[in-house]
């Protein structure tokens, strides 16, 4: 450790001067030799010897065309290969050359020093331009040679070399990179979704960037924030909330965005949804063509389009069967399970005629499930029960559920293509809404009233 510290003393006391120190001595901290020539993780023998080096008076001529920082001296030092060094000038650089090897250092010099492209180009033998241009894939492009292409890429990789996507974002002012929000990662829908847009944003090159908004519009709007500043190329949306007024940042820019699923009626957004209506529509029918006339609802959050366009079709259902609406019969507050047990357990107690269930969500069906658990009634015996939103578990239930499925896997593919298209040619799409069919999945869980 003594000789460490009179390594650190020596280089500290020599003095560097050159047209950036303006006529005035510079010396190098103490602090900076210690961080970078200690990080290198040196002996306390190589240590003397460096500053042996650097305190001669052989090395400072070399260095009157410039101020070069401890963390040159240290790189320069380690390069070298053997116990033993030299140095040569030659024009404006300083070049430390020996007589036997050392790969330890030079292992340590590139473990704390990351090779950048010029590194490439100089041990292919190679211009900048060319090393960049074979790295990028467009060697072929501008006419570079087969034997030039394998040289460059063999450079690379013995020199281990990794692109800087920060510098090439800076160069091209695109970062590459598609924002997705979803309100609840864990439910299998969303993860879907948020898949199918991952595996497409691949296939053009890009990344994805997740964030989980926790059903709020607060947190929603502050997951947008934070994938702007990260400068996103396009933002994918599964939006929460009964309007666009908290996504007030993205709206009227030139940023492409595209919503999913829970889309407003009134916002000017790219948008792709599942035709709710047409889903409502085939599950009621179902209900009441086994002879269910008093159906319970288990909706969504109110005021939302998805919840709005299945209260549509639950009742267009009911009128062509030429039964009325009944608002009393719908209940719930939002998507949640703990929102279908809460309502699943107040129709069942205040209304006891109902025979049949229509669940908005694969959520309000587990709080549902856990509600006609505890009340003692069986599934279809005493209550049927339909989905909306199919789930992974429902064909492994003791009754397997009957559920109206929305295509999470088209949703994601086609959502992804109409945001990645904008962000490669600056054009939107000339259709801002879209609509995926619904399919009707029949299982085990719908049956007659009173099981007869």
């Amino acid at each position: 450790m003594g000789n460490s510290f009179n390594v650190l003393h020596r280089a500290k006391a020599v003095l560097f001067r050159g047209p950036h120190c303006r006529r005035r001595p510079c010396r190098v901290k103490e602090r900076e030799v210690k961080s970078q020539f200690v990080g290198f993780g040196l002996g306390d023998g190589s240590l003397n010897m460096l500053g042996d080096l650097v305190a001669s008076q052989e090395f400072s001529p070399c260095l009157t065309w410039s101020i070069v920082p401890a963390r040159l001296v240290a790189q320069s030092f380690v390069q070298c290969h053997g116990k033993r060094a030299s140095m040569a000038c030659r024009g404006t650089g300083c070049h430390l050359s020996t007589d036997s090897s050392s790969r330890i250092m030079t292992a340590a010099a590139k473990k704390h020093s990351p090779i950048r492209l010029q590194d490439v180009a100089s041990e292919a033998g190679v211009s900048v331009s060319t090393a960049s241009r074979v790295l990028s894939g467009k060697g072929a492009a501008y006419r570079i040679s087969k034997s030039t292409q394998t040289t460059v890429q063999s450079a690379a990789e013995r020199l281990g070399f990794r692109p800087s996507h920060v510098a090439r974002s800076l160069r091209l002012q695109k970062t590459n990179t598609i924002g997705v929000i979803v309100p609840d990662m864990a439910n299998p829908f969303f993860a879907a979704i948020a898949r199918e847009v991952t595996i497409a944003a691949e296939a053009s090159g890009r990344v994805v960037l997740v964030a989980d908004s926790r059903d709020s519009t607060e947190h929603e709007s502050c997951c947008v924030q934070q994938l702007l500043a990260r400068q996103v190329d396009g933002l994918l949306i599964c939006p929460v909330g009964t309007s666009d007024a908290h996504l007030n940042e993205i709206i009227g820019t030139s940023l492409p965005v595209v919503m999913v699923d829970r889309v407003f009626r009134d916002t000017g957004f790219v948008s792709v949804t599942s035709d709710h209506r047409q889903g409502a529509v085939e599950a009621v029918e179902l209900l009441l063509t086994h002879g269910h006339q008093s159906i319970g609802v288990l909706q969504g959050l109110p005021g939302t389009l998805p919840n709005e366009e299945r209260i549509d079709g639950y009742r267009q259902a009911l009128h062509r069967n030429g039964i009325g609406y009944d608002s009393s019969l719908v209940r719930g507050e939002n998507f949640s399970a703990a929102s279908g047990y809460t309502a699943c357990k107040s129709l069942l107690a205040e209304r006891p005629e109902v025979t049949a269930l229509f669940a908005f969500s694969n959520q309000h069906a587990f709080g549902a499930l856990k509600a006609l658990q505890e009340s003692g009634r069986r599934i279809p015996d005493d209550v049927s029960l339909v989905t909306f939103d199919d789930h992974p578990l429902f064909d492994y239930l003791a009754v397997p559920l009957t559920a109206a499925s929305q295509d999470a896997q088209a949703l994601g593919r086609t959502a992804a293509q109409l945001l990645i298209g904008p962000i490669e040619t600056g054009r939107s799409p000339r259709e801002k809404r879209h609509r995926v069919p619904m399919r009707l999945i029949e299982r085990s869980s719908v049956g007659s009233p009173n099981g007869s």
